[in-house]
């Protein structure tokens, strides 16, 4: 979060006597495509971070570019769905407004987030004081990344979300004196390990700056005609799989796979359940041989 010195250029605008709504600026901006917890996520903390700092509200906005699955399939994106449905919960239980937009495989990427006149589109970005994302490392997600940085007319901060790991389902299995070893381990590796806190918006989302921002980005028109004018979210989309089969034949993602059988889904619940499984069954040895040796204070 201090590499970016995000929140000390927000706090000298402040000081400044500039605000989010002297540029126009209804919200911050919290774009991402694959990040989709609520939990562990730099990226959100720092978004919220920046909100609280303008005294503006945060707006997500959960977007799947078909782009990245035209080499996948539908099992993919209706994982990716599932996740997106727990996150759109976890938001909105903090007072976050978020949105969720499919967009199909088109040369470049980044519609809804940047909008677009021919198609009749307004971006996201329109109204925002600021976008956060998470730091793509694929080429597709890194040519995206460098058009909305461009072309969005607002600071851009791109911050590392991908390789991450929480130490807290570790500490239930592995080590047994979780003060020595978290002592140990920062001593030896300051520049990989950092406390994240979990904050809350100090300003919710209005209904009212829902129902504008609820017509930006790519909106199809069935989903004004079946839901009231308002658009989709993931659950919407996990309850009309032919509309979505339609969808994805339109950007050549393979509709044949169906979802995966199997208690786990999509969804940070999901994960975390697998990876507390893979920690007491496959380091079950790893936390024997700790007992045997005496490795507590091992941070290697």
């Amino acid at each position: 979060l201090n590499e970016s010195d995000a929140r000390a250029t927000v706090a000298e605008f402040s000081a400044a006597g500039y605000d989010g709504e002297a540029y126009g600026s209804k919200y911050v901006l919290y774009y991402t495509c694959d990040a989709f917890r609520a939990q562990n996520n730099e990226a959100l903390e720092l978004a919220k971070a920046l909100a609280n700092e303008l005294e503006l509200p945060l707006v997500v906005l959960a977007h799947v570019d078909l782009r990245l699955f035209q080499r996948a399939s539908k099992r993919h994106v209706y994982f990716v769905l599932e996740g997106i449905a727990e996150f759109e919960e976890a938001l909105l239980e903090q007072g976050i407004g978020a949105c969720v937009r499919i967009d199909p495989a088109q040369d470049v990427g980044g519609l809804s987030v940047l909008g677009d006149e021919t198609e009749s589109v307004v971006g996201f970005c329109c109204k925002a004081w600021a976008v956060v994302t998470d730091r793509p490392h694929q080429r597709l997600k890194i040519e995206t990344l460098a058009r909305v940085a461009s072309e969005a007319g607002c600071p851009v901060i791109d911050v590392e979300t991908h390789l991450l790991v929480p130490f807290e389902e570790m500490f239930q299995e592995c080590v047994r004196d979780r003060a020595v070893f978290e002592e140990r381990f920062l001593e030896l590796c300051p520049e990989y390990a950092k406390l994240l806190v979990h904050q809350e918006v100090a300003i919710t989302a209005s209904e009212e700056l829902m129902d504008e921002v609820d017509r930006y980005g790519l909106v199809f028109d069935f989903m004004r005609e079946s839901d009231d004018d308002e658009t989709w979210g993931a659950p919407d989309w996990l309850s009309n799989l032919g509309v979505l089969d339609q969808i994805l034949e339109m950007s050549r993602v393979n509709t044949d796979v169906p979802k995966a059988p199997g208690q786990y889904g999509g969804g940070e619940k999901s994960a975390r359940n697998l990876l507390s499984i893979f920690i007491a069954r496959k380091l079950k040895g790893y936390a024997r041989a700790c007992q045997l040796n005496d490795e507590n204070n091992r941070g290697e």
